[in-house]
């Protein structure tokens, strides 16, 4: 009784003689929907929703006594369906004949069995009609179990030409290392994806395909399903823009022209191309020309009622095939009689003349569509900038070189003029000196002869007469003293410029023995100058440093070494703290005759600093002078490079 209670099957009891429930279990009326209560000892509720199925569960069971297994859809108390199988069998207790009935929930069998029904269906359309390439094989040996119908466009093999061979009787691998490789790598991953190899077509050539694989189970045995995809088209698509990003990009110049027609006849399987530039008198010499597939010399060719005039007056490609009227013309080098198809372009100046042409030929005109005109067009855009540039190359060149030419030409006036300057200052400066000792020769022969009759004026004014002669004296060796400094060639050596700067200090202090003044020079500071130069810088900046420095209690004067601009050319430096001046005034510090101080205040000619900065800019340096009233100056200087 515990067995038929506890039964996960729904069973049940009924009496064949009342017709009345007897019993039934717990699952009995969870199937039915009905509680037990409501079912024992009433007539059973209608349970069969198709009432054939019902009559023929009685008759096979008032025949043969008992049901076995019969597939039946059951109709629940809310009115459901659901799929059963049915079991019953009468047996006699006592006086009385009883059914024992047994019923079992299929549904979700049946839905299983339809899904894998309805996935078995798909799985066959997909297989059959995919546009891949698709094939199942056993994985041990590799036989071909089921092909579909796309490997013919793949591999070029129908599907009965496969079934039941394996790869290697078909000879399909062109490297048996290859396909150990990929059978390796499947065994060891269970899927490959995206391998990407070469196989044997049906003509015996070679395709290049990818292919996808999983490994699945199939009736116990494990099998590959792989798919394999034709990509040839992709890869020649792939060299063709592999073709045209070398050909518009790589060299310039001459070397340019010839290198992308190679890549343009190559790309779209030209015969012949032709780029040139427009010369005059109707002709354009040519700037690479291939013909037959070979790289030719280049050449002079007339434009003068060929094929290639009508592209001049054409925005954008031309193309020209047989049957045309412009193809009976010629279109030299290349027999127009044997060219099929000729396409072509103008190159364009930036004001819209052509400067040149690209044109290409074809013995067979390719069937390239909408991408040959694009394909040209890109060729020739890439071409026509080069020839702009080659074009603006060559302008820039014959500018350059009249302007070198003219740069010459004026350098070498300047130089003259520089000469002829330089030759009158000596000369001017020289034959000035004669009329003044003349001067001072008279004007001491008159204080002698007059001694004892010159009145105090009158000796003044001999005094003024004297000093003036002395100024103009020291104006003219000044001046003689500039126009030395930019005569003669520079001996450039290693200069120790410590020792320099200690002979001009020992000058200074010969001249001026009672000056109590501190100097600061740093041993070893070498330079590459003109020595007897050299010499002449430190004695205007130390001189004047020493000269603007005299009114100090404590007078400082320093040279050493400063940071230049140009940091692999030493610089240095000249400081005092005397006099100073305002930097708003430091412009006019080299200018000849210019001085910043009153006569009165401090004495000199204004031509040191000027002298200075001639043998500097001599030497290819620089010099700038800094400073603050009453509280110095400082001049830094470099002597350029030995190159300069």
């Amino acid at each position: 009784m515990a067995l038929f209670r506890n039964n996960p099957a729904a069973c049940m009891v009924q009496s064949m003689d009342s017709r009345l429930l007897v019993d039934a279990n717990e699952a009995y009326a969870r199937m039915s929907g009905f509680s037990r209560d409501e079912l024992v000892g009433q007539q059973p509720p209608q349970l069969w929703a198709d009432p054939a199925e019902a009559r023929a569960f009685r008759a096979m069971l008032k025949s043969q006594g008992r049901v076995s297994g019969m597939h039946a859809r059951g109709l629940r108390r809310d009115g459901s369906c659901f799929d059963s199988m049915v079991y019953a069998e009468l047996i006699q207790q006592g006086n009385e004949r009883l059914m024992i009935g047994m019923v079992l929930d299929m549904s979700a069998e049946e839905r299983s069995r339809k899904a894998l029904q309805q996935s078995e269906e798909r799985f066959s359309k997909a297989f059959s009609f995919s546009p891949l390439g698709m094939v199942i094989c056993r994985l041990h040996d590799g036989l071909y179990l089921e092909v579909n119908q796309a490997n013919e466009r793949v591999l070029g093999y129908r599907p009965d030409e496969l079934l039941g061979r394996t790869s290697q009787d078909m000879h399909i691998w062109l490297s048996e290392t290859d396909r150990l490789t990929y059978t390796r790598q499947l065994e060891r991953q269970g899927q490959v994806l995206g391998y990407a190899t070469r196989l044997r077509n049906r003509q015996g050539g070679a395709t290049d395909v990818q292919l996808w694989s999983q490994v699945i189970e199939l009736n116990g045995e494990a099998c590959e399903l792989a798919y394999t995809i034709n990509v040839s088209e992709e890869k020649r698509r792939e060299a063709l823009l592999m073709s045209v990003a070398e050909g518009v990009s790589a060299q310039t110049g001459a070397a340019y022209f010839l290198s992308l027609a190679q890549h343009l006849a190559d790309a779209i399987g030209a015969d012949g191309v032709v780029i040139g530039e427009i010369a005059a008198q109707d002709r354009i010499d040519t700037l690479a020309l291939i013909h037959e597939g070979d790289l030719q010399p280049n050449r002079s060719l007339t434009l003068q009622n060929t094929t290639y005039a009508p592209m001049l007056l054409q925005e954008g490609p031309l193309f020209i095939e047989t049957g045309s009227r412009h193809l009976q013309r010629p279109c030299p080098p290349f027999d127009h009689t044997l060219v099929e198809g000729l396409a072509g372009m103008a190159l364009r100046d930036a004001d819209g003349s052509p400067v040149g042409l690209l044109a290409v030929v074809w013995r067979q005109m390719p069937d390239m569509g909408d991408k040959l005109q694009a394909l040209l067009t890109i060729f020739a855009s890439r071409c026509n900038a080069e020839l702009l540039r080659l074009r603006r190359d060559r302008e820039i060149s014959q500018l350059q070189a009249t302007l070198e030419q003219r740069v010459a030409r004026r350098t070498e006036q300047l130089q003259y003029l520089n000469r002829e300057l330089e030759t009158f200052s000596y000369s001017v400066s020289h034959d000035l000196k004669s009329p003044l000792r003349s001067i001072d020769g008279f004007l001491h022969l008159l204080r002698e002869q007059l001694a004892d009759r010159l009145t105090p004026q009158d000796e003044d004014l001999v005094q003024r007469v004297g000093s003036a002669v002395a100024r103009m004296n020291s104006l003219i060796n000044d001046l003689l003293a500039l126009a030395r400094v930019s005569q003669g060639q520079l001996q450039r050596m290693d200069v120790n410029l410590s020792e320099l700067a200690e002979d001009v200090i020992r000058q200074e202090r010969h001249r001026d023995p009672t000056r109590e003044i501190e100097v600061v020079i740093p041993p070893g500071l070498m330079a590459n100058c003109d020595s007897r130069l050299a010499h002449i810088v430190l004695e205007n900046l130390i001189g004047n440093a020493w000269k603007y420095s005299r009114h100090q209690p404590v007078a400082r004067i320093e040279l050493g070494r400063c940071m230049h601009a140009q940091r692999s050319l030493p610089g240095f430096f000249v400081r005092d703290n005397g006099a100073g001046f305002e930097m708003s005034r430091a412009d006019r510090l080299f200018k000849p005759f210019t001085r910043l101080h009153s006569p009165s205040e401090f004495e000199g000619s204004g031509i040191g600093l000027a002298t200075v900065r001639r043998i500097i800019e001599r030497h290819g340096g620089q010099i700038r002078g800094e400073g603050k009233t009453g509280e110095g100056a400082m001049f830094c200087f470099s002597f350029g490079s030995d190159a300069s």
